[in-house]
């Protein structure tokens, strides 16, 4: 009985230990799971697990290795392997031995078994160290969804120390640990894609937030370099066949933006090609087109993302060397989640920069308008010319942003050039200044009839100036000024010089930043100078012309009128004496006939003379006008014209200048056609002063032999004429007349008081 109560006190005290031993280890292993949800990083999370294994088993030290590519790497240690070592610490046996996911264990290290002499031989440069006293050793294989992801090894001191229950107990806690480890890094992965995700929008957002397209690719190449932890990036835009560099990060070197690598046939533009991420090592790179800049990087690997838009090769980000290790398909999977927002960016940007040239180039045109607007404007002023010219270079250097601005003419000489206008330089200038015409930038551009662009024109300051006394001058603008830009200035085919635009200096490469359209537009203005100058010329034409042509209608008309009336007038003038001794009735008569022909001959030059000065014609009364008219004709064509004025009103000068007009044509047509024996003018004027209306009315009649009206065109007569007088003062003409009957014009206007009345 005893014995048997022994027996059954003996069982009841190891179910009891197994009891105890199951608790601890479920214990354990609830707080293993609660670590998860506490614990985000990967390593404290194991290294914190193994301190929990060692509530239910003893270890001199302990570490769990996980497998990557078939190979075992220490990812979670507690023992006193040096920090940093973990990456390079080899596994103590074969990984393959644990393939079937059983347990494998060592009772001592230093037996003479195959697995421990295997253990000792890989072990050996750390058998002093980690595994200094140690014996029995054993390793638990990580088994998840029936899969060995990794191994929990497990030493002590003490040989043959891990048995049966210690296996049982670390494989459940492996396997718990396992799963742990895949949910704390599914969880981390999840955390991490998240990250990725809230990162990358706000990157997003930077990016399409900015519209300049140097910023946007500042900040896509600084988010470039720190997503990939790389040491440097660049981004390359694409350019016709052409790779050109547009920004780097990380190296400084701004000589070398600009490099332009060709697409086919370059490294980086092998990603363009493929539409694919491509990770290239150093060696890919040589006696390649971009190897000056990998020399700069001194890279190990790159990887060279493409930004594609709907098919269209837009650039490549290419980022250089990671700060911890090398390039890979994580990186690849970043870049090509982060490569859409870059395209995006760099579209925005250059949508925006194309409509902020656009609107540029509308408002330079809008000003090129007005400025041409009002360049036509004072061409058509009568200015003198040399105002006008000035005004255009003006302008031209107003729109096209220079400086200073001068037009040469080129002198008789044909070797030698004068300033004639210039803008900016009455200070340092005048008109004595000569420069060569057959050198220099000057002479070039005038003579050969073309224009030339020059960013640095210090050369050109000893061939462009002659004499001692423009030196100084033409030295002062050399000194003052890099950029010139000429364009010649050509009338009738024929050179007449040139303008001048000098650009102050600023640094900038004017070669660079003039455009054909603003080369164009300076030829414009060339051309505006150049119609100023014709217009001079036709204007001086004209004018002497219009001296010519009124000299020689005063010697036709001094010829048909005064000349024929004093000839006639010297004859009687002869023949009266002898008349007057014959017949002193007769002589008289003829004395009469002396009279009226010096009355008429004196009228016709005072006629004359109102022609000559308009002034007097405006000054003169109506009927101070019209008795001139009257005694001419009545001189001129023998006919007697009477006049009868009837009011006093006082015309506007366009209806009085129009009556006079109207009957000057009238009373030259009596004398030519009408072959009337008297003529008769009545003026008359009505001012009613109750309604403000004045009514005005004149009629030349005749007793002539007359016409057919309706056989007549207004081309004959002058009736035309005398129809646009009266329709120009808004006056109506009224002409009757038949075969043997007469002539008579009328003209009758209405208006307001509008004009002062005496």
């Amino acid at each position: 009985m005893e014995s048997i109560g022994n027996t059954e006190n003996t069982g009841n005290m190891g179910n009891k230990e197994a009891l105890r031993q199951n608790s601890k280890l479920l214990t354990t292993l609830l707080e293993v799971s609660n670590l998860v949800s506490s614990t985000k990083e990967l390593k404290p999370l194991l290294e914190e697990i193994l301190d929990k294994l060692r509530k239910i088993i003893e270890y001199e030290n302990a570490k769990i290795y996980i497998i990557n590519n078939k190979k075992p790497v220490v990812i979670a240690h507690r023992s006193v392997l040096p920090p940093g070592e973990e990456d390079t610490f080899p596994f103590p046996t074969d990984i393959e031995l644990f393939q079937d996911k059983a347990p494998l264990v060592i009772d001592d290290i230093f037996s003479d078994d195959d697995i421990a002499l295997a253990f000792r031989k890989n072990m050996s440069s750390y058998l002093d160290t980690v595994f200094k006293g140690v014996h029995s050793w054993m390793g638990l294989p990580l088994v998840y969804k029936n899969t060995v992801i990794g191994v929990l090894t497990l030493d002590n001191h003490e040989p043959g120390y891990y048995q049966r229950d210690h296996v049982e107990l670390g494989t459940a806690f492996a396997n718990q640990a396992a799963i742990e480890y895949e949910n704390a890094k599914l969880y981390n992965e999840t955390v991490k894609r998240a990250d990725e995700t809230k990162t990358l929008f706000s990157i997003q957002q930077a990016i399409t937030s900015r519209l300049e397209l140097n910023s946007v690719l500042k900040l896509i190449a600084g988010e470039a370099r720190r997503l990939s932890n790389a040491n440097s990036t660049a981004v390359f835009l694409v350019d016709e066949d052409d790779l050109v560099l547009s920004i780097l990060s990380g190296v400084n070197d701004k000589n070398l933006i600009g490099l332009r690598i060709p697409i086919s046939g370059s490294a980086v533009g092998r990603s363009l090609l493929q539409h694919d991420t491509v990770i290239l090592d150093r060696p890919s790179f040589d006696d390649s087109p971009e190897l000056e800049l990998i020399e700069l990087t001194q890279m190990r690997t790159c990887i060279c993302v493409p930004l594609i838009a709907r098919s269209r090769p837009v650039g490549v980000i290419i980022a250089f060397s990671r700060i911890f290790d090398e390039f890979d398909s994580e990186d690849e999977r970043v870049f090509s989640m982060f490569a859409p927002s870059a395209v995006i960016g760099i579209e925005n940007a250059r949508l925006y920069e194309e409509e902020k040239r656009r609107l540029q180039e509308n408002e330079q045109r809008r000003y090129v308008a007005e400025s041409l607007r009002d360049i036509l404007e004072v061409l058509n002023s009568n200015q003198p010319l040399e105002q006008v010219l000035n005004f255009i270079v003006r302008e031209a250097a107003r729109l096209l942003h220079a400086d200073f601005a001068a037009l040469f003419r080129l002198n008789n000489d044909k070797e030698t050039l004068s300033l004639q206008a210039g803008f900016g330089l009455q200070d340092h200038m005048n008109t004595n200044v000569i420069v060569s015409a057959t050198e220099g930038i000057l002479g070039k551009s005038f003579m050969g009839r073309r224009p030339i662009v020059k960013s640095d024109i210090s050369h050109d300051a000893d061939s462009a100036h002659l004499g001692a006394v423009t030196n100084h001058q033409m030295d002062w603008l050399y000194a003052n000024c890099c950029g010139l830009m000429a364009v010649p200035l050509v009338c009738k085919d024929e050179v007449y010089g040139g303008i001048a635009l000098y650009f102050k200096k600023d640094g900038k490469q004017l070669e660079q930043s003039i455009s054909k359209e603003e080369i164009g537009l300076a030829m414009t203005f060339a051309d505006q100078a150049a119609l100023a100058i014709d217009n001079t010329q036709l204007r001086k034409q004209a004018s002497d012309m219009a001296v010519t042509a009124e000299r020689n209608r005063l010697a036709r008309d001094l010829h048909d009128s005064v000349t024929q009336t004093l000839f006639s007038a010297s004859l009687i003038a002869e023949v009266i004496p002898k008349i007057w001794d014959k017949n002193e009735q007769e002589g008289r008569k003829r004395l009469e006939e002396l009279r009226q022909l010096t009355r008429g001959a004196l009228a016709e030059m005072r006629t004359l003379l109102f022609e000559l000065r308009p002034a007097a014609l405006v000054e003169a009364p109506l009927e101070d006008l019209l008795r001139q008219l009257s005694e001419a004709v009545t001189g001129r064509a023998r006919i007697p014209v009477t006049l009868e004025v009837k009011g006093k009103a006082v015309l506007p000068l366009e209806v009085k200048t129009a009556f006079y007009r109207i009957a000057q044509e009238a009373l030259n047509n009596i004398a030519k056609h009408s072959r009337a024996k008297k003529a008769r003018i009545e003026l008359r004027s009505n001012e009613e002063e109750q309604v403000g209306i004045v009514v005005a009315g004149m009629s030349i009649s005749d007793d002539g032999r007359g016409f057919d009206p309706d056989a007549v065109t207004s081309q004959h007569l002058g009736v035309g004429i005398m129809k646009e007088r009266a329709e120009s003062a808004g006056a109506n003409l009224n002409i009757t007349s038949s075969d043997g009957e007469g002539t008579t014009v009328e003209v009758e206007w209405v208006g307001g008081m509008r004009t002062q009345l005496r």
